[in-house]
């Protein structure tokens, strides 16, 4: 599955168990994202985040919680086995390979 988040002032009220929370997402992804690179992309606008999958729209979280303030770009991958986030824990090293990462500020 692909789980969208936004670690907010929610999020921490709720022991960051942001699956309880209206900043947390998982659309249903009609293909594998294990066999090809892929594009994700996020637009991140006033009040509302949009996630792309290879183009295609996919998710909108919505709400006051939204950043409002500027914030780094954290990308990560994990895998410690908590129920409905990560599954097992895995059995031999997780990775992830990034080909690229293009970040554009938004003055419109």
């Amino acid at each position: 599955p692909l789980n969208l988040v936004l670690q907010s002032s929610a999020a921490l009220q709720m022991g960051y168990q942001v699956p309880n929370t209206s900043t947390f997402g998982r659309p249903v992804v009609p293909i594998s994202l294990t066999d090809a690179f892929h594009e994700y992309r996020f637009d991140w606008l006033p009040g509302i985040v949009s996630f792309y999958l290879d183009g295609a729209w996919i998710w909108d979280l919505k709400d006051d919680n939204v950043p409002a303030m500027p914030s780094a770009l954290l990308l990560s991958h994990w895998s410690y086995g908590a129920p409905g986030r990560s599954r097992d824990p895995p059995l031999e090293d997780a990775v992830i390979t990034i080909g690229y990462v293009k970040a554009y500020f938004n003055s419109s």
